[in-house]
């Protein structure tokens, strides 16, 4: 009995403790949001206390931490937190993905409404994407915007102050920006596969310089517009294309981690031509999703963890039924039946449950009309919705030709990549110029998106170069993106 009132009487005092006072008010001089979030994420407060961010509480404060990125503030000696870092951000729709030390810090002076710096870690404004400044980028040595943050105390508990003393600084970061590079369409029949299976150097006669893009980013993903099996027999279609799936383990050295399948050339020879396909794409350690041996199987996101960073990529057939018959919708994936996840009620349904603000979601969907270089009204209103139900990024194929991109909400929308690698387009258009696209995250959060062009040349495709800064590839991009973002583009 004794015992009991001694324990209540403790918990009494405590609980008068902590409502009478224990409260310690943290403020930031620092721009970003975020400063005071990263310290009480990774410091507990002392037992007893709590941590609180408006001054005006009527409650006796019994300290105050001040975060700023000076060393020395007020004549209060500073202890290092840590880093963050400042980016300059554009318009989606500039070319522009560098600019030099000058401009960056003259950015700093003076914003303009086109152009301004954020804190990488508050995220991107929708419809801005952050540039490199000088060629360099967060985390790394001697990136010119980082700001060092400092934190200091001011306090006449003495548990308190030994408390801020013993706090293990400064933090460490496993932080990094990730990188995704994807691409259009590859078709590796009509010779491709022989080529890449050419043992003296057939890697690179069909990726030329790509190839160094491609094995130094850490997420490469495309669409495979054949059938990777030497299985079963032509379905009745316009075009069909399949190849030795031993080239598989090429686009794996070339440093593919994921290719899309669920398009209008993954059942050109049959269903047992497709089942085979899946098989070898696993064996070849190549992901992909959207596309199975049942519905259940098709249904599920490819997933994978990257420098803190998850990430999901769906896929979905949305393609228009061709003058022959063949239609998409015939081969959806059904209870027992092999096939593909298609764009109607139970892929929204899905994309719904299954994406998450805990990860960055994707979705790689074969759709829109060919041979055309602006979306429909109705492919516009489709990719918006899969954005809507939780998308960060839609990347389209189909169209052959590369279209605009645009923000939508919080995600981004590509329209159609074009072709990458694709044989017989050297006369259609421009249907043999491309781009690879670039998209930098960080804490699953789109920061950076930027554009390399390519040219298709026979049986491969190589870097367009740059005259100045500028490539006439790029240059239609970006005109196709701003009429997108002007209502034009229909």
């Amino acid at each position: 009995m004794k015992f009991r009132i001694i324990l209540i009487l403790s918990i009494c005092i405590f609980a008068a403790r902590v409502s009478a006072g224990g409260y310690i008010v943290i403020t930031s001089t620092v721009e970003s949001t975020k400063t005071i979030e990263f310290f009480t994420e990774r410091v507990p407060p002392p037992e007893g206390y709590r941590y609180i961010t408006d001054l005006k509480t009527p409650k006796r404060i019994d300290a105050k931490i001040i975060i700023t990125s000076k060393s020395d503030f007020s004549g209060k000696k500073n202890r290092y937190l840590t880093s963050f870092y400042r980016v300059p951000v554009f318009r989606l729709r500039d070319n522009i993905s560098d600019i030099s030390i000058e401009e960056a810090r003259e950015l700093a002076s003076h914003p303009e409404s086109d152009s301004k710096l954020v804190f990488l870690e508050d995220g991107m404004p929708p419809g801005w994407k952050a540039v490199s400044v000088g060629g360099k980028y967060p985390f790394q040595k001697d990136y010119p915007l980082t700001v060092r943050l400092y934190a200091s105390i001011e306090t006449k508990d003495r548990s308190v102050a030994k408390w801020f003393e013993r706090i293990p600084l400064p933090f460490g970061r496993q932080d990094r920006i990730v990188w995704l590079s994807f691409v259009g369409d590859i078709m590796l029949a009509r010779g491709v596969d022989s080529l890449l299976l050419d043992e003296s150097g057939g890697l690179k006669m069909v990726f030329g310089g790509t190839i160094g893009i491609l094995r130094n980013t850490d997420i490469t993903m495309g669409n495979l517009e054949c059938v990777a099996s030497l299985k079963g027999e032509k379905i009745k279609k316009s075009y069909t294309f399949h190849f030795n799936p031993k080239a598989l383990i090429q686009l794996k050295e070339a440093g593919f981690d994921y290719l899309s399948l669920t398009n209008n050339h993954v059942f050109d020879y049959g269903i047992a031509a497709f089942e085979d396909s899946l098989n070898n794409m696993k064996k070849a350690g190549i992901g992909f999703s959207g596309a199975g041996k049942n519905i259940i199987e098709a249904s599920k996101p490819w997933t994978t963890n990257v420098g803190g960073n998850r990430i999901a990529v769906f896929s979905v057939g949305a393609y228009p039924a061709e003058r022959t018959g063949f239609s998409g919708k015939d081969y959806r994936a059904g209870k027992g039946k092999p096939g593909i996840i298609w764009a109607d009620s139970y892929f929204m349904k899905l994309l719904s449950k299954e994406t998450s603000k805990r990860q960055l979601d994707i979705v790689m969907v074969h759709g829109g009309v060919e041979w055309t270089s602006k979306p429909t009204a109705s492919e516009k209103r489709l990719y918006r919705r899969f954005v809507d139900l939780g998308a960060d990024l839609v990347i389209g194929t189909h169209p052959h030709f590369i279209q605009g991109m645009e923000h939508h909400g919080k995600g981004i929308i590509a329209y159609s990549l074009g072709n990458f690698i694709f044989p017989g387009m050297e006369d259609t258009g421009y249907g043999d110029k491309s781009i690879i696209l670039r998209i930098g995250i960080y804490r699953n959060m789109v920061i950076y998106v930027e554009t390399l062009p390519v040219v298709l040349k026979g049986r491969g495709v190589r870097l367009s170069p740059l005259s100045d800064g500028k490539n006439r590839i790029l240059d239609r991009f970006y005109q196709l993106t701003s009429q997108l973002e002007s209502g034009k583009a229909y």
